[in-house]
């Protein structure tokens, strides 16, 4: 059967994660001041290996820089890891002498001033992500790109593998991720007693908060299409009022990231039920009857720890931890002509450039619109 265009303007909708949030799991009610300044709904359970400090060599400050060693585990023994040495500049320099001292299992570092300032307080895992990823940038900065391989090569060892991904609104946006796993929570426990007897491993937790606007993107069809003109008007009508509802705006982009992680503890959306099979939790975005859904995800995180922005790569089997931004894209109609196929799906970078050389429109997000 040859495939159509069904109208003559295909539309394709584009969510992006605006924000993102990363701590341990062990230290979660460290995010909750950093909640108000987006809209938290969605979240990954993850792992990593252990990053800490070694304390047997005494870490110290001069000229304003913090020098000291940091252990990254190389297996979930927890007692194989590679050393690095770093030196990191700190923001405030404070009064001498200073006082160092380490917290939860010597993964988290604490310098105060002679005054009782704190003028440092980090993770050992920021520090050492921060400081590779400036390298890395660097090196190829100066052309040293055999260099920068090497140095993004200790990066993925660093990376989070995505167990289980997750979402909460409640019925009007007053729940986020936070309270969802602060309540108790299934897969949390599951992940937990996936690790415990893996020292060398640790869990993390990630939050993503959504941009305020959704992209619209459209391509005018010359070709013979499926419906007639009428209707191809009253669609594009439609897309433009975009009459989504929150939950399930927010339910298609779970469902879109759970079939392109294809994490081991998410069991729906997966297999016969892969997003965007026909599915009344996310029933408004199929009824828009749009031709493609994309998914922009950058995990550079917010907070910024020791002057560096950390992007920290996140994976599953099914992904590897190649970069700091996933793009995901959907047909949503495998009965008409797909509009993004001649996109590069290879490189994020390209397929995002030849994204917006489409025609395109700004529609309000949703589930950041207060109630």
């Amino acid at each position: 059967m040859t495939l159509l265009y069904k109208y003559k303007k295909e539309y394709a909708i584009q969510v992006s994660v605006d924000s993102t949030l990363l701590f341990p799991f062990k230290k979660i009610e460290d995010i909750k001041p950093l909640l108000n300044e987006g809209n938290y709904h969605l979240y990954a359970i993850c792992k990593k290996k252990v990053v800490k400090f070694e304390t047997d060599i005494q870490a110290k400050i001069e000229n304003g820089k913090l020098k000291t060693i940091l252990k990254l585990a190389t297996d979930s023994t927890g007692k194989n890891f590679d050393e690095f040495r770093g030196i990191f500049d700190l923001e405030e320099v404070g009064k001498p002498p200073y006082s160092i001292s380490f917290k939860h299992d010597d993964k988290e570092i604490i310098v105060l001033d002679s005054d009782g300032k704190t003028i440092c307080e980090a993770w050992a895992n920021f520090l050492l992500q921060g400081s590779l990823d400036q390298l890395a940038h660097t090196l190829i900065s100066n052309g040293e790109y055999i260099e920068a391989m090497t140095v993004e090569n200790r990066i993925r060892d660093l990376s989070l593998e995505v167990l289980y991904i997750g979402q909460a609104y409640g019925s009007n946006g007053e729940r986020d991720a936070y309270k969802r796993l602060m309540d108790g929570h299934e897969k949390l426990t599951q992940a937990m007693i996936d690790i415990i007897d893996n020292p060398g491993e640790e869990l993390w937790i990630m939050l993503f908060s959504l941009d305020d606007k959704l992209n619209i993107y459209s391509k005018d069809i010359n070709d013979p299409i499926s419906t007639d003109v009428d209707k191809s008007n009253d669609h594009s009508d439609n897309v433009k009022n975009f009459n989504v509802k929150p939950k399930h705006l927010l339910h298609a982009v779970e469902a879109a990231m759970i079939g392109y992680f294809n994490p081991i503890h998410n069991h729906e959306f997966k297999n016969t039920s892969r997003f965007p099979t026909k599915n009344k939790k996310y029933q408004d975005v199929l009824d828009l009857d749009c031709n493609s859904f994309c998914l922009l995800m950058n995990s550079r995180l917010r907070q910024k720890q020791a002057k560096y922005l950390v992007s920290p790569r996140i994976f599953t089997s099914d992904r590897t931890a190649e970069n700091s931004v996933h793009t995901v894209d959907y047909a949503l109609d495998f009965e008409r002509v797909y509009m993004l196929e001649d996109l590069p799906l290879s490189s994020h970078v390209l397929f995002i450039m030849e994204l917006n050389e489409l025609e395109q429109f700004e529609v309000l997000n949703p589930i950041n619109i207060k109630a």
